[in-house]
């Protein structure tokens, strides 16, 4: 374990503001964080947890500590025989990794099609990395929440999701340390109290340092949800030609004749494909790619509130649709469309940052700093309250808040 001082946080999170951080640790094991947490406790200084930055807004200047996990280790379950391997903590963004194959593991989960399969991870392995992994091996689900940045830690603090998936369907059981007495617990899916983008471990934000994650999979073949996904998965799979072009795209080596495998591979093309539409990829060197993701919450309304909305909205645009999607009796209003309402549209430029000319919900940093990113954030949260009167809520978490 190496401790190092002055480090810049620029490169340390997609969103590139300007940033150092006092001192920086990666942690890859239990002895690394008892050894860092005594070294904490002696010098009385601050800390902050961060994975890839891909979801937090760095400050200027960090007087503290930076714990970096970066444990890599995955370990697969299946019906009580145990797979090894050792995945990045970090990777480029692309449909298709060039990973090694483990022929032995495909061929045993096929073997055994009606055992669920438990997946181990260490908190510090790159996302994505894990998701190509599994369906390199026939281990299917979590194809819609592909492209997604951050590392596995990160995943259940957010409750990350995408095209009707949220992780907490596949998350059964979460490792994490209390940094408060080193206390290592175990939480089941229900003490992680999951909910639209938020979590136990998010109401006490920096007070956990998750070390590994379980996950579950049935293995079985679930419905596509996500109308614009489901539309451009079965467009691709009727369609000979692009289907074979697809195929020549995934790296040689890769044993994919298997149905389930392929199609796997298809709906992770396909949702990489939606997202690099939207400019919701992070691409190497790409300006456009300087951003944190989705930059507001979609505001969850009860009936009586949908229909204050519409109401409020509809008597000044006869012509005007809000778009919903309904659960149960809450209405999931896309935060897109009202900032766009607002006068904020694709490409919008102020204060050194703008509007993404793909995609209303997120912000590009072209040369702003913290202070004007805060102040054009209020900018629209304070313009849609006045017009709808609804307050969008920041996604990514606020490292000042902690200082």
């Amino acid at each position: 374990m190496k401790i190092l001082s002055n480090v810049s946080l620029k490169e340390r999170s997609p969103l590139q503001l300007t940033g150092t951080t006092k001192y920086w640790v990666d942690i890859t094991s239990e002895k690394d964080l008892y050894s860092i947490w005594e070294w904490i406790q002696k010098n009385q200084i601050k800390y902050f947890i961060l994975g890839e930055g891909s979801n937090t807004v760095v400050v200027n200047n960090w007087d503290g500590i930076i714990l970096h996990p970066k444990g890599c280790r995955l370990e697969i379950k299946v019906n009580d025989k145990i797979f090894y391997y050792t995945l990045p903590s970090q990777n480029l963004f692309q449909e298709f990794y060039s990973f090694k194959q483990d022929k032995n593991l495909i061929e045993f989960i096929q073997k055994n099609p009606s055992k669920q399969i438990e997946c181990k991870v260490e908190s510090g392995v790159h996302w994505d990395s894990f998701i190509y992994f599994c369906l390199l091996h026939g281990i299917r689900g979590l194809e819609p929440l592909s492209g997604i940045p951050g590392k596995v830690g990160a995943v259940p603090i957010q409750n990350v999701g995408a095209y009707g998936e949220e992780v907490k369907n596949f998350i059964f059981l979460v490792e994490a340390y209390d940094l408060r007495t080193l206390e290592k617990k175990i939480f089941t899916r229900e003490e992680c109290e999951f909910q639209y983008r938020d979590s136990f471990f998010k109401k006490h934000i920096n007070q956990y340092l998750i070390s590994s994650v379980h996950f579950l999979f049935s293995n079985l073949k679930k419905e596509i949800q996500y109308e614009e996904l489901k539309k451009y998965y079965y467009e691709k799979l009727s369609n000979p030609q692009e289907l074979e072009a697809i195929k020549k795209m995934i790296p040689q080596g890769h044993k994919v004749l298997e149905e389930s495998i392929l199609s796997s591979f298809l709906l992770r093309y396909s949702v990489y494909q939606i997202r690099r539409e939207k400019g919701m990829i992070l691409e190497a060197n790409h300006e456009l790619s300087k951003n944190l993701g989705s930059f507001f919450l979609n505001p969850l309304l009860s009936e009586k509130e949908f229909l204050n909305l519409q109401k409020k909205i509809i008597s000044k645009n006869r012509n005007l649709k809000i778009p919903f999607f309904k659960e149960d009796h809450v209405y999931k209003i896309p935060a897109a469309w009202l900032i766009e309402f607002a006068g904020f549209y694709k490409g919008y430029e102020e204060k050194g940052f703008m509007i993404s000319p793909k995609h209303n919900l997120c912000i590009i940093n072209k040369n702003g700093d913290l202070e004007s990113l805060k102040e054009f954030v209020k900018k629209i949260q304070d313009t849609v309250y006045k017009k709808t009167q609804i307050l969008l809520k920041p996604e990514p978490i606020f490292m000042e808040e902690f200082q």
